[in-house]
């Protein structure tokens, strides 16, 4: 039985971008949202080591990079929501006001 060793997956991220990079503009339809989920998680593996047997380094990349995708759709689409929300609340607290100045004139 062969022993194998582990390999850094930042290291394995850098080398493979190209690939990833091509899987994760597919997979979220977009190259800029690909190269900051790469970034991302190039930050993230350098600060927090993780290493993996070659045969799973690309899934456990994928893995954690389409988390993290998914993850920053989620909170993109909460802010998307709460700022449409704060504005429907504003444009009805200015229409009441304005109805209010209308009145007293």
């Amino acid at each position: 039985m062969t022993e194998q060793t582990a390999c850094d997956l930042s290291e394995y991220l850098s080398y493979h971008y190209d690939e990833i990079h091509a899987y994760l503009s597919g997979r979220f339809g977009s190259e800029g949202f690909a190269e900051e989920i790469i970034s991302d998680l190039l930050f993230y593996l350098w600060n927090t080591p993780m290493s993996a047997l070659p045969q799973q380094a690309m899934q456990n990349i994928l893995m954690l990079a389409g988390r993290l995708g998914n993850y920053r759709k989620q909170r993109q689409k909460l802010i998307r929501d709460d700022l449409q929300i704060k504005h429907y609340q504003v444009a009805a607290s200015l229409s009441a006001f304005d109805g209010v100045a209308l009145n007293k004139g």
